[in-house]
């Protein structure tokens, strides 16, 4: 099977596919499916499409023996499971077009002399008990369905953010007929375009900004997440640098994934003579101010964060280093120097991409600046606004402004 070339539905024959735990979630933006859009469409009659390589691995069945709902089809259909290592992007695109096309055709018809309960059965679901139980060709191997469901239909929803899987399980559950598709569809955009959630979000991000600086924000690791993978689109890269599930762990008490650039403990010469004129509790906020947090690519001894700036950028020697490590740690390792100035700057562009990753507005520069706690680096490094409001132009759609 290894280097042989597969048919989707030569892939999906007498195999029940499930994406591990430790893989990212669907992260497809519009632009990679549109790519794979114009790619279908650029087919010749009678073509195929080669969508890249995929890699599976057979599912240990001490493994397997706990997927209750899906032991039927694998011991008495003769299903094998696989986990998919490599391909789940493309995979998932391609599962969610069937899906999509199978609801769009009726019943009664057919797509390829094939009838679509049919195509259903062998791409999306089996069915036993009369169609009472279900056990799903492919997903996820833990999808917390029931956390979901919750999740959407409660009030609890307020303030929290609806992810691109949320609503890829969401799609899946509709196949069962307990939710109205155009219901749902309804109730999302009311809930995103609300202007009770954009006022209710500014305010909880306000709160949390003032409550001890940004490293202590509940949603920091998210935000750092989501700008992180801004960063790999704008670069036009694949390869991603960051595991969601590794990131979210809850840092030991000697490792740490988010690193202060300007540390915790500024004990070194190369620190002192930038921040020895600020006082402690401004050089307390500096440090956990918003510009300088960096995700790291991997967990690192905490002590190593002591560093000065230029060892922190690491070196062709030891091959070490923000210029090694994730996209934003070789976003800062472009910086020639990590004074309070590089901070206020990277701030106000974070809050920038925050405004319009989640449409909301924060005010001009000089509110950034107050929001962000660090008007007094305007002073003591001797700043005008207008130098800083070329870093205060984010682009997107329309935002809700404070008031």
């Amino acid at each position: 099977m290894e280097g042989q070339l597969f048919s989707l539905s030569k892939i999906f024959t007498e195999r029940i596919l499930r994406i591990p735990d430790y893989q990212r979630g669907y992260a497809w933006t519009d632009k990679q499916l549109k790519e794979f859009w114009a790619d279908l469409l650029q087919l010749d009659e009678g073509k195929n499409h080669y969508t890249g390589v995929l890699t599976l691995e057979n599912v240990p069945e001490r493994n397997f023996s706990k997927w209750t709902d899906d032991l039927w089809i694998i011991q008495y259909k003769g299903y094998t499971p696989y986990y998919v290592v490599d391909g789940q992007q493309r995979l998932t695109t391609s599962i969610i077009l069937i899906q999509a096309i199978s609801e769009y055709i009726p019943n009664d018809k057919k797509l390829n002399f094939t009838d679509v309960t049919k195509i259903r059965e062998k791409f999306i679901f089996e069915s036993k008990d009369e169609s009472i139980s279900r056990s799903y060709i492919f997903g996820y191997e833990k999808d917390n369905l029931r956390y979901y469901e919750r999740g959407i239909s409660s009030q609890s929803t307020k303030g929290r953010f609806i992810t691109r899987d949320m609503l890829l399980i969401l799609a899946f559950r509709l196949n069962k007929g307990k939710v109205d598709i155009e219901k749902v569809i309804k109730e999302i955009e009311n809930v995103l375009n609300a202007q009770w959630w954009k006022e209710d979000l500014i305010k909880l991000l306000i709160k949390d900004f003032g409550s001890g600086g940004f490293y202590f924000w509940e949603g920091i690791r998210y935000f750092l997440y989501e700008y992180e993978e801004e960063l790999r689109s704008k670069g036009k890269n694949y390869t991603q640098k960051i595991d969601w599930q590794e990131f979210t762990k809850k840092d030991s008490r000697d490792f740490i994934s988010v690193e202060h650039i300007y540390p915790q403990k500024a004990k070194k010469d190369c620190w002192k003579k930038t921040f020895n004129n600020y006082s402690l509790a401004e050089r307390k906020i500096l440090m956990n101010a918003l510009g300088n947090l960096v995700p790291l690519s991997r967990p690192k001894n905490s002590s190593l964060q002591n560093n000065c700036f230029e060892d922190k950028k690491g070196s062709k020697e030891k091959k070490v280093g923000f210029r090694y490590g994730s996209y934003s740690e070789i976003d800062v390792s472009n910086h020639n120097d990590w004074t309070p100035k590089e901070i206020l700057i990277r701030s106000i562009e974070l809050l920038n991409f925050l405004e319009s990753k989640w449409g909301v507005s924060l005010g001009n520069v000089e509110e950034k600046i107050d929001l962000l706690k660090l008007r007094f680096v305007l002073h003591k490094e001797m700043l005008n606004l207008s130098e800083l409001e070329s870093f205060s132009k984010p682009k997107g759609k329309k935002k809700l402004s404070i008031t």
